[in-house]
Parts: structure tokens; C-alpha cells; sequence
């Protein structure tokens, strides 16, 4: 089976994009699904940011 081994500038690009719209989308739904059982947006977001911040380290640990 031959794979390509080189993307395009363009199809690297719409790739991150397409990441980083799906990240956003599934954020925003769980901010409101959070909120409709009463957890405070603030809180969720600040309690987010945390757990992001301990993924990102874990990632740079593993480079």
C-alpha cells in the first residue's frame, strides 16, 4: 500500500482548523450542558484551564 508521506501547507492547515473548530464546538456544548445542572461557567471554565494546563505538561514530559 503507498501512502503519502507529505501534506500540503493547505491540507496541514485545514486539518488544525478543522481541530481546532471541533474543539471549540464540543467546549461550548459542554459549558451549556454543565450550566443547565447548575455548575457556575466561571468555575467550569477556571477548573478547565487547570486540567489543560496538567495535559500540556504531560505532553511536553513526553517529548
Amino acid at each position: 500500500m503507498d501512502y503519502q508521506t507529505t501534506a500540503s501547507t493547505s491540507e496541514v492547515l485545514g486539518k488544525q482548523h478543522d481541530c481546532h473548530k471541533a474543539a471549540e464546538a464540543a467546549l461550548s456544548s459542554m459549558l451549556k450542558m454543565l450550566e443547565s445542572y447548575g455548575f457556575d461557567r466561571t468555575e467550569v471554565v477556571l477548573s478547565l484551564a487547570d486540567a489543560i494546563d496538567d495535559q500540556i505538561l504531560l505532553i511536553a514530559q513526553d517529548a
